[in-house]
């Protein structure tokens, strides 16, 4: 069976962001192969674990997927700072005839456009994606994926960090499905009593207190905040809010702008423009509100260069995604810059210490002994795309990797397949199923 429908069969996904189904990704072709090892989102340590832990297998699928898209250059990005990782995979990577690029400690450079820009120098054009300039960008986890998927296995486990206020800051091994909650205790508990959970972590993550959540195929980190903390207060901000405190508070001094990464790649986007037009109530102007549509919401401007405490890149999120629903399209032409995004990037340490994090930036190793709930939740939609098709029942019993809910052969989407032994007790938009 060719590469993309194992990979296909086996419900891969890209395993750190938005999940978009990776045998799609797969039927294109590339010159350049970027492994995104660079782990920015601060706190999360899942990547650096499974290249120090399994970089082999990482590297195979890596191998295995370059094959497929015809890349003539292999590329993996780490950042320099993560010494033991660059040491235990460049001579896997020189056997393998593939290059190991130290990255800056840098946010964010995890970003697709920004770390093509970083390794190739090429510029993704705005609204588009990195196959528009020869290069594919995949996750560390993904491609660990691919290798398990030649192997027969489908995914039915995560590698999750739980980091922040916890009593033991680890990387977990968890079924997909696995209550945030069970992997929090896993971690020792938190430790302090009132908390907000950031999934994905604190910049891009989403924020929440409902500890029976499930993990799900994208989920990369779970860190736990105290619910004092200011970036966790704004997290629960509702639209009228922000807007309000747009309209008294937004002195337009760009610096929103000035610190966006897309911005500084030469992207048409202005948060602050945007800002402006929330502040006067000129939200009738379309052409102008269009640029929301290049956010990647990064969240740099409201967690790091706003100096009036707002939130441009939740504003800049919402309009998008009204923009979206209502089917508003819009073309760039890619703007020149030149150098300024030297001296512009947004170092690591400090943007922890805004974030106001800075005693919780500790190690989070792999520990050992995967953790095994008595109940798991599998989502029928955890990726880009349509819900899959439940094919269990109440009452059936199904073993680990049984595919219990499958997508059609033209939707955009990914079978899903359970996680562990037991019975099915549930199934409506997610397939319980109690361990047994």
């Amino acid at each position: 069976m060719d590469l993309v429908s194992l990979v296909r069969g086996a419900g891969v996904v890209g395993a750190g962001g938005a999940g978009f189904p990776t045998h799609l990704k797969l039927q294109g072709a590339a010159e350049v192969l970027i492994l995104n090892g660079c782990e920015c989102e601060p706190l999360v340590k899942a990547d650096q674990q499974l290249l120090l832990h399994k970089g082999d297998e990482v590297l195979n699928g890596l191998g295995r997927a370059a094959g497929q898209v015809g890349a003539e250059r292999v590329v993996i990005g780490v950042k320099g700072k993560n010494k033991a990782v660059a040491a235990a995979i460049e001579p896997l990577a020189r056997e393998k005839r593939m290059e190991v690029v130290l990255l800056g400690d840098h946010y964010p450079v995890g970003d697709e456009h920004v770390l093509v820009r970083e390794v190739t120098g090429r510029a993704v054009p705005p609204g588009g994606i990195p196959l528009n300039v020869g290069v594919l960008v995949l996750n560390v986890e993904t491609t660990l994926n691919i290798a398990n998927a030649v192997s027969g296995r489908p995914v039915i486990e995560k590698f999750v960090t739980v980091s922040g206020a916890v009593r033991r800051p680890c990387t977990l091994r968890v079924p997909v499905g696995t209550s945030v909650g069970d992997c929090v205790s896993a971690a020792g508990g938190p430790s302090n009593d009132d908390y907000v959970l950031a999934l994905g972590g604190p910049m891009t993550g989403s924020f929440t207190r409902d500890t029976g959540l499930p993990v799900d195929k994208r989920t990369k980190a779970i860190v736990v905040m105290p619910a004092a903390n200011n970036v966790a207060q704004k997290a629960f901000l509702s639209l009228k809010a922000m807007t309000q405190r747009t309209g008294s508070a937004c002195c337009l001094c760009r610096a929103c702008t000035d610190l966006c990464p897309r911005y500084l790649l030469g992207h048409p986007i202005e948060p602050h423009q945007v800002m402006r037009a929330v502040a006067h109530f000129a939200l009738a102007d379309i052409d102008l509100l269009k640029m929301a549509l290049l956010c990647c919401e990064c969240r740099v401007c409201d967690k790091y260069a706003c100096p009036m405490d707002l939130t441009p890149g939740a504003v800049m999120g919402e309009i998008k995604r009204s923009l979206l629903a209502r089917g508003v399209k819009a073309r760039w032409e890619l703007r020149d810059w030149g150098p300024t995004l030297e001296g512009r990037r947004v170092p690591t340490g400090r943007l922890v210490g805004r974030l106001g994090l800075s005693g919780f930036d500790v190690e989070a190793p792999l520990l050992a002994k995967p953790v095994e709930p008595r109940r798991v939740a599998l989502p029928l939609r955890q990726y880009v795309g349509a819900p899959a098709r439940p094919l269990v029942r109440v009452g059936d019993q199904v073993k680990a990797g049984d595919m219990v809910a499958e997508v059609g052969g033209r939707d955009v989407g990914a079978h899903v397949h359970a996680s562990i032994q037991g019975m099915v007790s549930k199934v409506n938009s997610a397939i319980t199923i109690e361990a047994g």
